[in-house]
């Protein structure tokens, strides 16, 4: 049974080098998982931007 992980390349963004949240954990986490054999293999899920009917069946107009 395969590890389905999400992620998306934009999921890394430029912040300033002393900003407290590291960023580039996303890249290098992708990195790492995609260089390891592991246990199971890992099925990548790259997600694509919501639909206006997905977003407007649990958001209101407002």
């Amino acid at each position: 049974m395969a590890l389905t992980v999400v992620h998306h390349p934009g999921y890394t963004i430029d912040l300033p080098a002393n900003h407290p949240f590291p960023m580039e954990k996303f890249r290098v986490l992708r990195q790492l998982l995609g260089e390891r054999t592991l246990a199971c293999p890992i099925e990548w899920h790259t997600p694509q931007p919501a639909t206006l009917e997905s977003l407007q069946r649990v958001h209101t107009r407002d």
